[in-house]
């Protein structure tokens, strides 16, 4: 089975599977298709985030294809331009927003050499490289149907503070404004014959091209021309990650995802607490529920702010497995218990699973809608835009400095009795944190399916009294927690679950969140 938001990415992994592949096949075809038919959200030019279960072995994996800063310095003028951050997980803004949308505000991208090592290492063998872009080729080439949900993102393009507007993006880039310049309607055939060309290109030459090979110093020599802080070099030697696993307990689950520059540590101490209140007998539309998760989600994101950015590992490592201790759990639950009050998607994700036990949950994008508004001539992707989640201020814990990767994603799968259970993932900026945990929360707690659980209305919370929840919870609700002093905020925009429960039998039960699109494919053999 696979589960994601965009239906035409989940049929490309069914392709595989039906071709005699295995959920790595699955998940590299889907992951590539992605990109093609949501290109503001996650594509070439991006990161990826994975945690992989391979079932023939047993082997537990991180594959860590975070982007990362290059060697060149940012901009004096950025650290005197400077404003402020939005939100705890927010971005950093500048006047100009010149580290949201242009040249500069492209970091390393880790996405193609990220799934090219999970061929070298999870793949079938019975499936070629090649075979497994085929279908994006030919989504890229032929054209796809352009959506209700991709059509509006693409028409809606106001700017606020630390954003600019996509067409302000596009602008600084002629292939980009050629190709995206022009909002498509509903129903519209959308190509990309660009794209497809450079798909074409890694089909034939491996991942490997996009950093060492003729498609690498093509991309590398754009940026260098465009004023990207990176140089040539720093894209040549990109690399991929592979540490070792971060995993805590869960009312008898193991919770096990990827480690620092993740933000699966968060959605670890957020399950955590929650163990030690019985969220089943509360109401999930109710006053006392969101006034309860919230708190949570508060103190999570207090907490764990100064490892949410690659910070020195070994010190990060000991702060995560602090944080995660049933001691700091219980000690959280007392000062709730005690009335103690705490401090546009631009993602996607994946989640696949197959009959030989290999799970994976995969995170991938590239940072804000649209990136960085770039694309290198006759390349046809766009970049991301990480650099706007550093701070441009020297000497701060989270500052831009070469090397340091990330952010976000917090791709997890629960194991029960040392087999996988549960996976789950979503996009959604900081918002893909509390959706994770909401989405384990109501399978584990209340006892619902997948579709149910991914499904269910949700509420986010990071700052002192700010709440944001969806249209479904009642006026009832609002009105009591704004007596409570609140600043309740209506919002659709609380990211897309994905989900997958895996049988003692084996049967696979999937959910994908309906406001993403709900794609999902399964299949069941000859």
């Amino acid at each position: 089975m696979i589960v994601c938001p965009q239906q035409l990415a989940a049929e490309a992994g069914k392709e595989m599977l039906a071709s005699g592949g295995n959920a790595a096949d699955a998940a590299i075809a889907a992951a590539f298709v992605q990109g093609v038919v949501d290109p503001f959200l996650c594509g070439l030019g991006g990161m990826g985030i994975m945690y992989v279960h391979h079932g023939p072995s047993g082997q537990r994996a991180v594959i860590d294809g975070y982007s990362a800063i290059g060697s060149v310095a940012p901009p004096r003028e950025w650290a005197e331009n400077y404003v402020g951050r939005l939100e705890t997980y927010g971005r950093h803004v500048i006047r100009g927003a010149d580290n949201q949308g242009s040249y500069r505000s492209i970091m390393i991208p880790g996405f193609v050499r990220g799934l090219g090592q999970l061929y070298r290492r999870f793949s079938s063998g019975a499936l070629p490289w090649s075979c497994l872009l085929q279908p994006a080729i030919r989504v890229a080439e032929e054209g796809f149907i352009v959506s209700d949900r991709l059509s509006a993102g693409w028409h809606s393009d106001e700017s606020s503070p630390g954003r600019m507007s996509k067409a302000a993006r596009f602008r600084t880039s002629p292939d980009a404004e050629s190709i995206y310049g022009r909002p498509r309607l509903p129903g519209e055939l959308f190509r990309q014959e660009d794209c497809g060309k450079t798909l074409r290109r890694l089909a034939e030459n491996g991942a490997e091209d996009f950093y060492t090979g003729e498609i690498g110093r093509e991309l590398a020599g754009d940026l260098v021309r465009g004023g990207a802080l990176l140089t040539e070099a720093d894209w040549q030697g990109y690399r991929v990650l592979n540490p070792p696993p971060l995993s805590a307990a869960y009312r008898g689950f193991e919770v096990v995802g990827p480690p620092v520059g993740a933000s699966t540590a968060l959605v670890m101490e957020m399950l955590q607490v929650a163990e030690g209140f019985d969220i089943a007998s509360l109401d999930p539309l109710g006053p006392d529920y969101v006034d309860l998760i919230c708190e949570i989600m508060r103190i999570g994101f207090t907490d764990q702010v100064p490892i949410k950015l690659d910070g020195p590992y070994l010190q990060a490592l000991h702060l995560i497995h602090e944080l995660t201790s049933k001691e700091h759990a219980e000690s959280v639950q007392g000062c709730i218990r005690k009335g103690r009050r705490g401090f546009e998607i631009g993602t996607t994700h994946l989640n696949a699973a197959d009959s030989d036990g290999t799970v994976i949950a995969f995170t991938h994008s590239i940072g804000d809608y649209a990136g960085s508004g770039v694309v290198s001539p006759g390349m046809g992707f766009l970049y991301n835009n990480f650099i706007g989640h550093y701070n441009p201020l020297p000497n701060q814990w989270d500052s831009i400095v070469p090397g340091k990767r990330g952010v976000g994603g917090s791709p997890t799968v629960l194991y029960r009795d040392g087999r996988p259970y549960l996976a789950a993932g979503a996009p959604g900026g900081s918002r893909i944190i509390t959706a994770v945990v909401q989405t384990i929360l109501n399978v584990v707690e209340r006892g619902m399916n997948a579709q149910s659980a991914v499904s269910a209305p949700r509420c986010h919370s990071e700052e002192t009294n700010v709440i944001f929840i969806e249209d479904a919870f009642p006026e009832s609700t609002v009105t009591e927690l704004t007596s409570k002093g609140y600043d309740v905020r209506r919002t659709n925009q609380v990211a897309l679950a994905q989900a997958i429960v895996i049988g003692a039998d084996g049967s696979f039960d999937g959910g994908s969140d309906p406001k993403g699109g709900g794609g999902k494919a399964s299949y069941d053999g000859p």
